[in-house]
């Protein structure tokens, strides 16, 4: 990491990265290192399944121009790019960036579907008022009353958004009452 990269993050980050460079595969139970492994390997089949996607290839585009020696590695780039840049890009290729399964966000059928479900996610935050661990359970992602919701999100890619995503990350959010009122919202740096 750059100098003045740590100069950049707080305590916490600080400690929680050394604290996960330290770990070693003996000092995890079982238990626990056979679903991490099982979670890394569903991460990196979400972003191979996604690399040729269209937000993908825009994603690693723009972290491209942001190329940094000594960086973080990016699926399907060359060049080493910030921690930051690294996380959105990698990010993209796995949470929605277009991996050929529409029909699972608006259908998700267990955890690792739902926490990948824009839709669901969007859902579960008007009900609950926020999304929390509990969210994923099967009770939650599985609720007829959610899925009626779902049907009604729709998911649009604005494209200067997207083009600006690592420069200046957007969410542009609008909500259409019963009442035909629309409540807007739009939160830069989510």
């Amino acid at each position: 990491m750059a100098s003045g990269a740590l100069d950049a993050h707080d305590d916490t980050t600080i400690a929680l990265a050394a604290w996960a460079t330290g770990l070693r595969r003996e000092a995890i139970p079982s238990g626990p290192a056979n679903a991490l492994v099982w979670h890394h390997l569903d991460s990196v089949g979400c972003a191979i399944g996604a690399i040729g996607a269209a937000p993908c290839v825009a994603a690693r585009a723009l972290a491209a121009e942001g190329a940094t020696p000594g960086g973080v590695s990016v699926g399907g780039l060359t060049e080493r790019v910030s921690a930051e840049i690294g996380a959105f890009a990698n990010a993209s290729s796995e949470i929605g960036g277009g991996q050929n399964d529409h029909a699972q966000k608006w259908d998700p059928r267990n955890r690792e579907t739902a926490d990948h479900s824009l839709p669901y996610m969007c859902a579960a935050a008007l009900v609950e008022g926020r999304v929390q661990a509990e969210s994923y359970l099967p009770e939650r992602f599985l609720d007829p009353s959610l899925r009626l919701l779902m049907n009604k999100i729709e998911v649009i890619e604005y494209p200067e958004i997207t083009a600006s995503w690592v420069r200046t990350p957007a969410h542009d959010i609008t909500i259409r009452l019963v009442s035909g009122q629309a409540r807007h919202m739009r939160v830069d740096y989510p």
